[in-house]
């Protein structure tokens, strides 16, 4: 991934009875002695975005997004401000109307030209 235009790789490995944890970033290899230190660090640098962002990309989406409304904005607070997420939900209904309306005017032109349509294939076929 990138953080701040830099490169960056995470690399988790879980063993029966060990595991892995390597950070480079930035074309350096930040991995520490420890497990919890390296996770330490990787928390310094990301925050709990990427936790988050991790655990929820390793899990099924489908638990998360079938929870209650309260409890969706509960692990979405630990993302980003609810202010955000209030904003985005108001600017996504609004411009959801913005667009049903643009197109019921387009199923009216529709129907406009398919009467225009109808009418001309009849002129033709007197005609003929």
């Amino acid at each position: 991934g990138r953080l701040n235009s830099k490169e960056f790789t995470l690399k988790r490995k879980k063993g029966a009875s060990s595991g892995s944890l390597t950070f480079n970033y930035d074309g350096s290899d930040l991995t520490l002695q420890s497990l919890k230190d390296t996770q330490i660090l990787i928390d310094e640098y990301f925050g709990t975005t990427l936790t988050r962002s991790i655990f929820h990309g390793q899990h099924a989406l489908d638990g998360l997004l079938e929870t209650t409304d309260a409890k969706f904005k509960e692990e979405l607070s630990h993302l980003l401000s609810l202010d955000i997420w209030q904003q985005a939900t108001t600017h996504a209904r609004s411009k959801q109307r913005e667009m049903m309306r643009e197109v019921a005017k387009l199923d009216g032109m529709i129907a406009l030209r398919m009467q225009d349509l109808e009418q001309a294939e009849k002129k033709l076929t007197t005609a003929k």
